[in-house]
């Protein structure tokens, strides 16, 4: 019996030690500050087997060699498998049919939202001693993913700066925007779209910090979402408001549903409600030729977006349009605009003489056009024009009187629709 408790005792100190070993090893591939992928080299070079690091998507981020033949039938065969790890274990593993070749996948903790998994190929079951040392790898891989998104949030910050200072005019020059946007590979002779988003809100309120941590949570995801698509895109944070910066073709408007920056924006909104159950809104602009119109851009899907949250719309994309005369009339308080309209036209109160006014308007002040569509005499529209320049104070064809007349006959249909 006390030769068995040895002997049992002698193996699980020999593994115990050979795990303390590999993660020493690991640990010094990390500190040579050469990245994941040498890290996992280095995890292979100790198991003899080739190991491969997946993100919550099973979309790969890493892999240990050049040898990516089995990949597209790994993808097929671990996605969704997250969702198979029992609460009290570190990995599972199955077999697949074709290959009959053991797949063997540990959690890996990617982000404080996301888990990604490190997936081993082997020909037959790991042994014990190969899971132990894959159980350190695993601990000092999420080690080195949390170093390198330390370094990713330290330039998210920066950027974050940037485009803050950018928005608020806090560069004197546009060479000098023109140079810190190269900083972050941002060129000016680009063309843009962009996507002003916003988590929409709960019907119970949240208090500040928690939904401070809430919005953290879903903009981090979107970004690593963003890292999934071929289209260059940029990202930024401004307070409780994200920015995609997608780079356009010029082939299709962002706003049309086939463009691909919108079906790309459709599928980030689905995973961000599945994976934290939150939906987020975003508000398109028109498309920006430059950088330097981005800021205009920027503005414009805000518009947008706060326009369908105003609506009480959840999870839409909504995009830019311009705003007509009108639409722009009905955005000032109607007392003001019957005040104008008022002092405009003063006391202009014959329905004649207001109609022969808005007729000459009309037709860019020519007498003659006037007369014939009112079908009457010219010298009758120059009399009626002398008797409300007598009325005004003021000659009816001069520029800013005429432009000042224009918008009070505009403003009266508005007026009308508000009563």
């Amino acid at each position: 019996m006390n030769q068995t408790l040895s002997a049992i005792l002698n193996v699980q100190t020999l593994e115990m030690k050979e795990a303390m070993a590999a993660h020493q090893t690991f640990s010094e591939s990390v500190m040579s500050g050469k990245g994941l992928s040498h890290l996992l080299t280095t995890v292979s070079d100790v198991v003899s087997l080739p190991v491969y690091l997946l993100n919550h998507q099973s979309i790969l981020v890493a892999t240990s060699g050049e040898d990516h033949s089995n990949l597209e039938t790994l993808n097929k065969s671990i996605s969704g498998k997250q969702q198979c790890f029992l609460s009290q274990t570190h990995h599972t593993y199955f077999s697949l049919i074709d290959s009959k070749q053991v797949v063997t996948a540990f959690a890996v903790e990617m982000s404080n939202v996301t888990k990604g998994m490190l997936v081993v190929l082997s020909d037959a079951p790991l042994t014990h001693r190969t899971i132990l040392t894959l159980e350190q790898a695993t601990n000092v891989i999420a080690f080195e993913v949390m170093k390198e998104n330390a370094v990713k949030q330290y330039t998210q910050r920066a950027r974050n700066e940037f485009f803050k200072n950018y928005l608020d005019d806090a560069f004197l020059t546009n060479d000098e925007v023109l140079s810190r946007a190269k900083e972050f590979d941002i060129y000016n002779n680009h063309q843009f779209s962009c996507f002003v988003g916003k988590m929409d809100a709960r019907e119970a309120s949240l208090g500040f910090k928690q939904n401070v941590i809430e919005v953290e949570k879903v903009f981090a995801l979107i970004e690593e979402e963003l890292a999934m698509f071929a289209i260059p895109t940029y990202f930024f944070m401004n307070g409780n408001y994200c920015c995609i910066l997608a780079e356009e073709t010029g082939e299709v408007h962002p706003s049309d549903w086939h463009s691909p920056t919108r079906m790309m924006v459709e599928m980030i909104q689905d995973h961000v409600i599945q994976q934290l159950g939150r939906s987020v809104s975003f508000g398109i602009s028109n498309i920006c030729h430059e950088f330097l119109d981005v800021k205009a851009g920027y503005s414009e899907a805000l518009n947008a977006l706060n326009s369908g949250l105003l609506s009480g719309n959840r999870q839409f994309i909504q995009a830019y349009h311009t705003k007509d005369v009108s639409e722009l009339l009905r955005m000032i308080p109607g007392e003001d605009l019957r005040s104008f309209c008022e002092y405009t036209l003063q006391r202009i109160d014959d329905p004649d003489l207001l109609h022969t006014l808005a007729v000459y308007l009309e037709t860019h002040c020519q007498i003659t056009e006037t007369a014939n569509r009112l079908y009457v005499h010219r010298n009758t529209v120059i009399y009626r024009l002398e008797k409300i320049e007598d009325l005004l104070g003021k000659k009816v064809n001069e520029p800013e009187t005429t432009l000042q007349l224009r918008i009070a006959f505009r403003i009266h249909p508005t007026l009308n629709a508000s009563l």
